[in-house]
């Protein structure tokens, strides 16, 4: 996914509010790394600090005038900037006719910048973000935007959403809970839930049961299939002699099995081929597909150990993250 610096009045524009933009507000600069430079203030905002390094508060305006809340509805932030307008090339910009113009506030340019407002936009249109399914609502929040963000907890580390049933405006909070979203390159074209632990075991561990009972019912199938082999290699019929007798029996008006028992004594012939495939068929069954299902039997075990227990060296499930 292509990254697009631009300015924040072109990704979260307020027509209400950028017909207040004056002519250095709307100065479009080449940006690479660079020190800092000195950003508009408004009347509206009192800042404090020193060049790139400060804290401003004021109205809800991430960025230049035209961002955040229309001025009519009062809504304020404060800004915490370290490296402000740190990308941009030119750090003593020049209108045409050679006035000195300082640089609009953007996250998108500054080193750090954290933002708290008390409403009337959202962050993730202040900041660029990618839509997603959550965080959309305007109202209250905090951003946070740098080259890198780390959070250290020397205990733990609790990301909660829904804590409360009405708003700061003391309206009511949906009633669907808007989830926490994990959305790395802020590209959310394939945004999937997230696989709870315990559930996957469970799913898992109920298939792995369901394969076991598949591989007990084939050694049924195997053993019983290995006794119809046994018995059809004992199977004899009787030979075309005695066929020929039994049919001369029978035109005697003959018992033909008192016949053949008296011409024969009752012994009838094997058949060799039949004889020699179900030894073969018995051989295959004991030796291939009986050793095959004891290992698949061992397999299945040792999967749930290692993956589905909690003991187990590679388990599914996070020993120390949960969620719901």
């Amino acid at each position: 996914m292509s990254f697009k610096r631009e300015k924040v009045s072109n990704l979260n524009p307020y027509p209400e509010n950028a017909s207040g933009q004056t002519p250095e507000q709307l100065v479009d600069q080449n940006i690479t790394a660079g020190d800092n430079v000195t950003q508009v203030s408004s009347d509206s905002e009192k800042k404090f600090g020193k060049g790139g390094t400060n804290i401003t508060i004021g109205p809800d305006q991430p960025a230049e005038v035209g961002t955040g809340a229309p001025a009519a509805e009062g809504e304020q932030a404060m800004r915490i900037t370290v490296g402000a307008s740190k990308g941009l090339k030119v750090k003593s910009p020049e209108s045409a006719d050679g006035v000195a113009l300082q640089a609009n506030k953007n996250p998108n340019l500054d080193a750090t910048t954290i933002y708290a407002s008390s409403g009337g936009s959202s962050a993730k249109e202040n900041f660029g973000l990618s839509a997603g399914t959550a965080g959309k609502t305007k109202g209250a929040h905090v951003a946070i935007k740098s080259t890198d963000v780390a959070i250290a907890a020397r205990n733990s580390i609790v990301l909660t959403t829904r804590t409360d049933t009405h708003n700061e405006n003391g309206q009511p909070v949906a009633a669907s809970i808007n989830g926490i979203e994990l959305m790395a390159g802020n590209d959310d074209s394939d945004l999937q839930p997230i696989v709870k632990g315990s559930n996957l075991v469970d799913a898992m561990t109920d298939m792995a049961k369901q394969i076991q009972a598949l591989i007990d019912t084939v050694e049924i199938i195997r053993k019983q299939v290995a006794d119809v082999n046994t018995a059809a290699a004992k199977h004899t019929h009787p030979d075309i002699i005695n066929m020929v007798i039994s049919m001369f029996a029978a035109a005697l008006d003959e018992d033909p099995r008192k016949v053949l028992k008296k011409l024969t004594g009752g012994s009838t012939l094997v058949s060799k081929s039949l004889q020699k495939q179900c030894q073969m068929s018995n051989k295959w069954m004991n030796e291939v597909v009986a050793k095959n299902l004891k290992k698949t039997t061992i397999n299945i075990k040792n999967h749930e150990n290692q993956y589905l227990s909690e003991a187990g060296t590679k388990c599914v499930n996070s020993r120390h993250n949960k969620g719901n």
